[in-house]
C-alpha cells in the first residue's frame, strides 16, 4: 500500500514559522533604528540650518546682533532667514531655539575674524546646544528660557 504524502507536516510548518518571526524581528529592529537615526539628523540639520540664517542674519542686521549677542529661531523663521521650524520627530509640533553669536577675534592683523554659533535647540522630546564649527553637542536638561 502506497501512501499519499501531499503538504507539510506539522514541524516543517512550526520551522518555517520560526524563521519568519527571527527575520521579522530582525527587520522591525533595524527599521525602528532607522527611523531614529533619521531624526537625529533632522535635529542636526536643524542645528546646521539655524547656525546658518543667523550668520546670514547677523550680516543683514549687525547692529541687532550685537545689541542682543544672538537670534531666535522665531526671529530667523519671520525674517525667511529659516523656511520652517517643525519638529524632526513629532508631526504638528515646533521647535524654539535661539542662536548665539561671539565673534573670536585674531591677534594677526592680516587674518578674518571667525564666528562661533552657539545653537540651543529646544524641541519636545529634544534639548541639546550645538557649537558650530565643529558641530559638538551637548545635551542640555530643560528649556525653560526658551518656552
Amino acid at each position: 500500500m502506497k501512501l499519499n504524502k501531499k503538504g507539510f507536516s506539522l514541524v516543517e510548518l512550526l520551522a518555517a514559522i520560526v524563521i519568519l518571526a527571527i527575520m521579522i524581528t530582525l527587520a522591525t529592529v533595524a527599521y525602528s533604528r532607522y527611523r531614529q537615526h533619521a531624526k537625529q539628523q533632522g535635529y542636526d540639520t536643524l542645528a546646521k540650518t539655524a547656525s546658518e540664517a543667523a550668520a546670514q542674519y547677523a550680516m543683514d542686521n549687525p547692529e541687532k546682533v550685537k545689541v542682543k549677542g544672538g537670534v531666535s529661531f522665531e526671529t530667523l523663521y519671520e525674517g525667511e532667514y529659516m523656511s520652517s521650524l517643525s519638529d524632526p520627530g513629532i508631526k504638528n509640533k515646533q521647535c524654539k531655539g535661539d542662536v548665539v553669536l561671539r565673534t573670536m577675534r585674531e591677534e594677526n592683523v592680516g587674518t578674518l575674524d571667525t564666528n562661533e554659533y552657539t545653537v540651543h535647540v529646544c524641541c519636545k522630546n529634544y534639548n541639546y546646544t550645538y557649537v558650530f564649527p565643529g558641530g559638538s553637542k551637548i545635551k542640555t536638561k530643560e528649556c525653560a528660557m526658551l518656552q
